[in-house]
């Protein structure tokens, strides 16, 4: 089978939820025996050099187009006069639209996976220079995350803002998914919600797979004091209000129980307030090298969202390791590990501290949790299995392909 995948920015390498979600499909898919191009925009946000390129995506076929998608303030004011929302717009250029109509006329295939809605725009273009099966990987129910953003923010501008953009959002997302032959979902909460407003279309679960790893070296179970951490991309807002939620709420709980807990919170895009911040056991700092080195020097992930939807892809990573977490049910929303046993959850402040308080002393039923979470990796999210079952879905949907 001939898959083309359209990544909303270069895949590699992988340093975030996103990217890790496409790589892990196109792993798995090309482990499966697809003949796979990849189509990436390469954004201004997340930019990629050609010399990392060209290192980082070996083995595989990818053409790139690069894309200014800069949140502007005048672009974002201006998008008030129109209909379309300005989440979804700001990926769409005609730099990029002659350039997939290049290769779409070069090449045929016989499935084109569009990885999330911010790819939609190009949808038309694709449906009018290509008979293949279409695919809408949705990694979340994008309004859903907005919809939760809008009820944590404070400011009355922002947030009317933010409103207007949402119900756009909301609308564009129910439309555009209509289009598509096959949604598959990454968790099975967003595929029952898509369910609910696709009632006629065929919807599918397929999750992200990942693969368990050895425990990191000199992983610190045997160090005095609990260590916790936070690691993820600061420039995605439910995260960096997980972290402020954190950092007022939480922390000085777990501080005020004198339990010698340290804190080390991190990722790209980290706001210079934070980064300036001098708390006891606490440190804030910014991007990593490598992930598995950060999560080297930490007992406990924290996961403390409030707001979003899809699979917290972090969660899965740390698991991978060996990491126990502590998340919010919202953070470990569709990953079904067992409460207490793979995972702990906590929801409101008094409750996460508690639990952090609690074992800062448990470390080794810690690390029995960690355990438990790595065999839940290798059961339920292998990638070479997740793909198959989308390459199985779309021939059930259409067995000509």
């Amino acid at each position: 089978m001939k898959v083309l995948q359209l990544c909303l920015r270069y895949p590699f390498p992988p340093r975030d939820g996103g990217t890790m979600a496409m790589v892990s499909l196109a792993q798995g898919l090309v482990a499966n025996g697809v003949d796979l191009t990849i189509f990436a925009l390469n954004t201004s946000k997340h930019f990629v050099s050609q010399e990392v390129a060209r290192e980082a995506s070996k083995g595989f076929r990818i053409s790139q187009q690069y894309i200014d998608n800069r949140i502007k303030t005048g672009a974002a004011v201006w998008n008030l006069l129109g209909k379309d929302p300005f989440h979804v717009s700001r990926f769409f250029s005609q730099d990029v639209a002659d350039a997939l109509s290049q290769l779409l006329d070069k090449d045929s295939f016989d499935a084109i996976v569009f990885e999330s809605v911010f790819m939609t725009p190009y949808l038309n273009l694709v449906s009018s220079k290509s008979r293949g099966f279409l695919v809408l990987r949705s990694h979340n129910i994008e309004y859903l995350i907005w919809e939760r953003v809008c009820k944590e923010t404070a400011n009355p501008f922002r947030k009317w803002y933010l409103q207007v953009q949402t119900r756009r959002l909301k609308s564009y997302e129910l439309k555009i998914s209509r289009k598509f032959s096959l949604v598959a979902a990454i968790t099975p909460i967003d595929a029952a919600t898509y369910a609910t407003f696709l009632p006629t279309a065929q919807v599918t679960v397929v999750p992200f797979g990942i693969s368990p790893v050895n425990a990191p070296a000199g992983l610190p179970w045997q160090h005095e004091g609990l260590v916790i951490g936070f690691l993820g991309s600061m420039d995605w807002m439910p995260n960096e209000d997980a972290v402020r939620w954190f950092i007022d709420e939480v922390w000085p709980l777990v501080l005020a129980a004198g339990v010698g807990v340290r804190a080390i919170m991190a990722g790209r895009g980290m706001p210079q307030d934070l980064l300036g911040l001098h708390l006891e056991n606490l440190s804030v700092e910014g991007a990593v090298t490598n992930a598995r080195d950060f999560w080297a020097r930490v007992h406990l992930g924290v996961v403390p969202l409030r707001s979003g939807s899809g699979v917290r892809i972090k969660v899965l990573e740390c698991m991978s390791l060996g990491i126990p977490v502590l998340s919010t049910a919202i953070g470990c929303e569709g990953i079904e590990a067992a409460p207490n046993e793979e995972i702990l959850i906590a929801d409101d402040a008094p409750s996460f501290a508690k639990t952090i308080i609690n074992y800062a002393m448990k470390k080794a039923q810690l690390q029995r949790i960690g355990q438990a979470a790595t065999a839940f990796i290798a059961r339920a999210h292998a990638p070479e299995a997740a793909a198959a079952k989308l390459l199985q879905d779309i021939l059930k949907s259409h067995p000509s392909t």
